[in-house]
């Protein structure tokens, strides 16, 4: 699934950014392309319903914001913050999120294709009825994260905490060997199939109602 993911499409010349009002004057429905932005907090803005294609975001704070119902294509972000930031029915496509904050972040009803997490912490993290197409976890915090009522199966965890993460996405023949999924909560039918080390799978015995004898 690795090699499917499509890298975002970014310009080699893009203006650099480091005022709001550079962007836009409102930016609230605006059309955000070809800018690299750095160090820049977006905490007085409005976001809602953005459209940004083709941009670079370094070192960018828009905790707390709603970024509901925009769209994000052929965009990379580097070490932004995102904490309780809602995402939902979003559309993300192309992009990546490099070792960025996003506890609390909120991307349930939203639609991700070829979208890399890499180096992130998602703790508590709300992926509620979100559409995979593919996208791929790596190296991410994702302590007690929500993927409830997830779809499609094009998801890859790759050397993630997912510890006490919800999971109701069929894991079959998904390897999760690479992750910590300590306490997860999952069904029997999503479990079935999945592809675990031998340690995983005395630890997920308990969610089939098996008890261990110990010698």
């Amino acid at each position: 699934m690795k090699n499917t993911l499509k890298a975002p499409l970014i310009p080699k010349d893009l203006d650099n950014v480091n005022e709001i009002g550079q962007i836009a004057e409102d930016i609230k429905n605006a059309e955000i392309s070809s800018v690299k932005v750095s160090n820049t907090s977006f905490d007085q803005a409005q976001l809602h319903e953005i459209n940004i294609d083709q941009a670079v975001f370094e070192n960018d704070d828009f905790s707390g914001h709603d970024m509901d119902f925009s769209s994000f294509s052929n965009v990379i972000f580097n070490s932004c913050n995102f904490s309780n930031t809602s995402f939902t029915n979003a559309s993300i496509g192309r992009a990546e999120f490099n070792n960025c904050k996003l506890v609390g972040a909120d991307f349930s009803l939203s639609g991700l294709i070829s979208t890399k997490f890499d180096s992130c912490n998602l703790e508590f993290s709300n992926f509620n009825s979100a559409v995979f197409d593919p996208t791929l976890f790596l190296k991410c915090q994702m302590h007690s994260a929500d993927f409830f009522a997830s779809k499609s199966v094009k998801v890859l965890f790759d050397n993630c905490s997912l510890v006490q993460a919800t999971l109701q996405i069929p894991l079959k023949d998904m390897d999760m060997s690479s992750n910590d999924i300590s306490g997860i909560v999952i069904s029997r039918d999503d479990l079935k199939g999945a592809i675990v080390s031998k340690t995983q799978a005395i630890d997920l015995v308990n969610l089939l109602g098996v008890k261990v004898k110990q010698d």
